[in-house]
């Protein structure tokens, strides 16, 4: 997916960032695929790498429209492409990953020193006790201080506590915080709930996907449209469309930028939609 490496510049990557993504820093699992193979994936995540093992990527996750805080995600190819929030920072988003690969190997190996060493990261002794203590658990990383502020929702057993804005059980349902979501972030629970309140948003209901999504791009809804786009119900050789359509609608170069990564890929090769 090196093609993707222009739009990580433009949309403000760090270079350790775009160094795993592109394969420049390797990752020491040698599971880890990077570039991300294309497995198919919604237009809302931009993939870093993959996990063969599930079909599982990590990548941003950024609504285009409306005005949700980009974050960090695995998103599960087999789990009808549900995105979980694992970090919202890049500095967290390294911990995490360092964490993952501690408990791993259940040592700091020579591999892992170096490889935390390249990516900046001095705080690994403290990240190793931790992997002790919890192992990969993501509640863990509370513990360390770039998770004292803005940590993700991955880290909380209770929500109530989470101050993000990616959906969770616990959020307050009103018809503008519904908006800006879509099925793809979303577990069986919540969205069950958003189905059952009197103004959930209409991509949560029986609708044929193209045509709401049509639907709201002759009105001009764009954000609407997006939301639509990134929920279930779709084809990935509707999506191509979809997101053609949307790009001459938003004068956006780097969302073009996106558009065109996006529809250079076999979308459909393993899947055929989500």
């Amino acid at each position: 997916m090196n093609n993707y490496q222009m739009l990580y510049s433009e949309i403000g990557l760090t270079s350790e960032i775009i160094g795993l993504a592109t394969g420049a820093i390797e990752i020491p699992n040698c599971s880890t695929e990077q570039p991300a193979r294309c497995y198919g994936y919604p237009p809302a995540l931009i993939p870093f790498w993959s996990d063969p093992d599930g079909m599982i990527y990590t990548g941003l996750w950024k609504h285009w429209f409306g005005d949700r805080t980009p974050c960090f995600v695995k998103n599960y190819v087999n789990v009808f492409y549900r995105s979980k929030e694992i970090s919202r920072s890049p500095e967290q988003l390294l911990r995490y990953l360092i964490n993952i690969e501690i408990s791993l190997a259940e040592e700091i190996s020579p591999e892992i020193l170096s490889f935390a060493q390249t990516l900046g990261v001095r705080d690994i002794a403290l990240i190793d006790e931790i992997s002790q203590t919890h192992g990969d658990a993501p509640r863990g990383l509370l513990n360390l201080p770039d998770f004292f502020q803005n940590a993700p929702l991955s880290c909380f057993s209770d929500p109530s506590t989470y101050s993000g804005d990616f959906p969770h059980i616990a959020m307050k349902l009103t018809s503008d915080s519904m908006r800006n979501t879509c099925s793809l972030e979303l577990n069986e629970t919540i969205e069950n709930t958003i189905r059952a309140h009197e103004d959930c948003p209409m991509w949560y209901n029986n609708y044929k996907k193209t045509e709401l999504f049509s639907f709201f791009m002759d009105q001009e809804r764009l954000a609407e449209a997006w939301f639509t786009l990134n929920s279930n119900g779709w084809l990935f050789a509707d999506v191509y469309k979809a997101l053609e359509r949307l790009a001459s609608a938003h004068d956006d170069p780097i969302f073009h930028m996106m558009v065109s990564a996006w529809c250079s890929k076999d979308q459909g090769r393993y899947k055929i939609g989500y």
